[in-house]
């Protein structure tokens, strides 16, 4: 209940407000608020932060890809650029 509140007091608020800045301020942390941001794996070096990449775990993507039985023949549509 505090937080439906709140909207409505931010929403008379904004409604009162005649400042450009504000309103365009209010307009992006709107647009921002829905958005997941996805935060990197990270690891602390002295100072700096380091992006630490995840390996591929070998063979996951087994059953992703079929491979056609005839793969290794020549594709006719490409014989005229060819010769």
């Amino acid at each position: 209940m505090f937080t439906e509140a709140r909207k409505i007091q931010l929403i008379e608020e904004v409604l009162k407000s005649s400042d450009d800045v504000a309103l365009a301020m209010a307009e992006a942390i709107l647009k921002n608020s829905g958005k997941k941001k996805k935060k990197p794996v990270s690891e602390k070096s002295t100072s700096r932060v380091r992006i630490i990449a995840k390996k591929p775990k070998f063979g996951s993507a087994k059953g992703m890809f079929r491979m056609m039985k005839n793969f290794d023949e020549p594709v006719t549509d490409f014989h005229e650029y060819m010769y």
